[in-house]
């Protein structure tokens, strides 16, 4: 199964970087960006937690992901 993790406020994927490669042995390690951060747009939609769900279950269909552990803050 795979494992996501999740970047905080103000975060982006690349501050999981090293722990996805010792992850990467044992799990498949997907680390996606927030709108708004690591270079992505920002959002017209304010930040909101309720967004960011929303944003994740988008991502998972995009990339053909059906279930998924999740490590985040």
């Amino acid at each position: 199964m795979d494992l996501i993790l999740l970047h905080g406020a103000l975060g982006s994927a690349t501050q999981f970087w090293d722990l996805a490669k010792v992850l990467a042995d044992h799990r498949t390690v997907r680390a996606p960006d927030f709108a708004g951060h690591g270079g992505t747009p920002f959002p017209d939609d304010k930040f909101s937690i309720a967004l960011f769900a929303e944003q994740t279950v988008q991502w998972m269909v995009k990339n053909r992901v059906e279930k998924a552990d999740f490590l985040g803050y």
